[in-house]
């Protein structure tokens, strides 16, 4: 068994089929398929199967899956860790956020860490915090700031690292002609005759929120569902609905909101990274800094 035979296998399991893998990795998925039944060969055991037209791992393709993901992730930690060291390559930061920080918390950090190290190479991109969670855990990503409910760090499939940072209160923006828009606080029932603008289906944002009416027995109006929190802003101004956004973004972006009675939002942000001896220096020093700039943004929000 070679490193190379492992990224094809990964390859397969994650496109679902020896072409794509072919395709991804710039190699014949005549060549992927030999490599993988060596493999087998060498485990003696089967890898995958086909369901129909689709192709599966089998149990033992499960627990090679697992392997070979946290195998090829040290590799890249042990990369990085010496060029470090070496100083053969410049130093990096690849940083994951969902909108909300990126919006409030975030680019005060960004500018601090930005005049302290110019010379680090920061590469960031914004995303639902499942997506994130899955490129740390994979290595394409060093650290990851996420909205995170406490219930996903009970959860087997969570395999980071987590620091709390700061709790953000969520409240129900609308727009100024919304018919509750001079209010300042509404019962929940009242809200179900108007239609809202939810986060995607699946992300943990959208599972506290269903929890909520759920648990009040309620049933809200939604009118869409969308991800991008800057979109459903433009919804909320042409009146199409209301929707939960943080009351830091709310007031900066001078939105109407109001509180639901007896139901104070609360979301956690906190430091994703990953479970290893190794953290980049860029990564301990961005995650300093954000726990310096706390003080200093708990006392704007």
């Amino acid at each position: 068994m070679d490193i190379r035979q492992l990224e094809m296998f990964l390859a397969v399991a994650e496109n679902g089929g020896y072409t794509k893998a072919g395709e991804q990795l710039h190699v014949a998925h005549s060549a992927i398929h030999r490599q993988i039944r060596m493999l087998e060969h060498e485990f003696k055991v089967h890898l995958l199967k086909k369901t129909g037209k689709q192709l599966r791992l089998t149990e033992m393709g499960n627990v090679l899956l697992g392997h070979a993901q946290r195998i090829l992730n040290e590799i890249v930690i042990l990369k990085h860790h010496m060029n470090e060291l070496t100083g053969e390559q410049g130093e990096r930061l690849r940083l994951g956020t969902a909108t909300a920080t990126l919006a409030s918390f975030l680019p005060s950090v960004l500018a601090r860490f930005r005049r302290q190290y110019p010379s680090v190479q920061l590469q960031g991109i914004a995303g639902n915090a499942d997506s994130l969670i899955e490129e740390v855990q994979k290595g394409n990503m060093d650290l990851a700031i996420v909205v995170l409910p406490p219930s996903i760090l009970d959860e087997g499939s969570f395999k980071c690292n987590y620091e709390p940072l700061f709790k953000e209160e969520f409240v129900l923006a609308m727009g100024k002609s919304h018919p509750l828009a001079t209010r300042t606080s509404v019962p929940l029932e009242q809200l179900l005759k108007f239609p809202f603008i939810m986060y995607s289906k699946g992300s943990y944002i959208r599972k506290l929120f269903d929890r909520m009416f759920e648990e009040a027995g309620a049933t809200p109006i939604i009118s869409m569902e969308l991800e991008n929190e800057i979109f459903i802003e433009k919804m909320i101004e042409i009146d199409l609905g209301m929707a939960f956004l943080s009351k830091h973004r709310v007031i900066s972006d001078k939105l109407n909101y109001v509180k639901i009675t007896g139901h104070p939002i609360y979301l956690e942000i906190g430091l994703v990274y990953q479970k290893s001896d190794y953290i980049p220096r860029s990564a301990r020093e961005f995650a300093r800094i954000c726990r310096e700039d706390l003080s200093v943004f708990a006392s704007v929000v």
